[in-house]
């Protein structure tokens, strides 16, 4: 004769196995978008460095071509680059698409002796936001340019038979405030 067992299937959760499974998901999605949040506030920071070392980059660079342009032109390698040990900034004239220097020393503006990120817009660096240009301006009175947060003020010095162009770039993170410097020297040619 044959003997009949009964085999009882669980059909469902017990309401406390539930309350454990969505306890455990809760935790790993906390944990997942905690980690999204830092990677997020990571590559902000990242980025914002990266920016700043590229605006340094293009003032030695700025500075770089003029001495070049005067080698190549057969001036002295310094000439409209440098009278003294200076600090300036560099406008970009998208007119004609060339580079000056301004050393704020005119009677109706200020010296630039200094660069700040809470005060001194006068080594703001803006973006013109119908041609997509970076320039500086002491005092921006263009509705086209707009302040990107970064500031970048330039110093000369003077040695014998080179000069030292320091590049260095100021914004802001939260409530810090950060800093990015490169220097390069530039040897007279001739």
């Amino acid at each position: 004769m044959y003997k009949k067992t009964l085999i009882q299937s669980n059909k469902g959760f017990t309401i406390l196995e539930l309350m454990v499974s969505i306890a455990i998901f809760s935790v790993v999605c906390v944990s997942v978008l905690g980690l999204i949040n830092m990677s997020n506030v990571s590559n902000n920071k990242s980025e914002k460095s990266n920016i700043a070392v590229d605006f340094a980059s293009e003032g030695i660079e700025v500075i770089t071509y003029m001495r070049d342009n005067n080698f190549l032109n057969n001036r002295t390698y310094t000439s409209g680059i440098l009278t003294s040990d200076r600090n300036f900034i560099v406008v970009f004239n998208n007119n004609n698409n060339t580079w000056s220097i301004d050393f704020g020393n005119d009677n109706n503006r200020e010296t630039i002796n200094s660069c700040s990120t809470s005060t001194n817009n006068s080594c703001a660096i803006y973006k013109s936001q119908s041609m997509g240009f970076y320039t500086q301006s002491r005092r921006n009175t263009n509705p086209d340019l707009i302040n990107t947060g970064f500031y970048r003020l330039i110093r000369l010095q003077s040695y014998n038979g080179y000069i030292k162009v320091t590049s260095t770039v100021l914004w802001k993170d939260g409530n810090t405030n950060k800093t990015v410097s490169l220097e390069k020297n530039l040897w007279n040619w001739k």
